[in-house]
């Protein structure tokens, strides 16, 4: 899927254009022989960022009319789920977040993955020293 990037967008316009493709996906699923039951988000970087927040963080998919229980499974390459570190580590993504540390807290996955029911998540990520 593609989504509308900064600075024509902020995080939350992406995130909305996210939930967008999965509803676009269920809708059309009877259409592409789509068991819509079985619904799984992966991303890579900015699209792993946004998988794990529109699905962790009900509001984007509420937006479009879909249940969180839509989400079969997510799964995360290399994408940020800390907005706060991130940050810290490069200062310039601002621009894209914004300047206030309770928007990184809100823009973070990892700010809404205590929550039960949950679908499984799969985190593949590097690690450098």
């Amino acid at each position: 899927m593609n989504y509308r990037l900064h600075p024509n967008a902020n995080y939350e316009q992406m995130a909305d254009d996210t939930a967008n493709a999965i509803k676009w996906v269920k809708d059309h699923a009877d259409e592409y022989q789509i068991d819509s039951s079985k619904i799984n988000v992966m991303g890579h970087s900015a699209g792993g960022h946004l998988t794990a927040l529109v699905a962790t963080d009900s509001t984007y998919l509420k937006r479009v009319g879909l249940s969180p229980t839509t989400i079969n499974s997510i799964v995360i390459l290399d994408g940020p789920l800390n907005i706060n570190q991130f940050i810290q580590a490069i200062p310039s993504y601002k621009k894209v977040f914004g300047k206030q540390e309770e928007n990184w807290t809100k823009a973070s996955p990892v700010t809404y993955m205590n929550q039960k029911n949950l679908p499984p998540v799969y985190l593949v990520t590097g690690w450098e020293n």
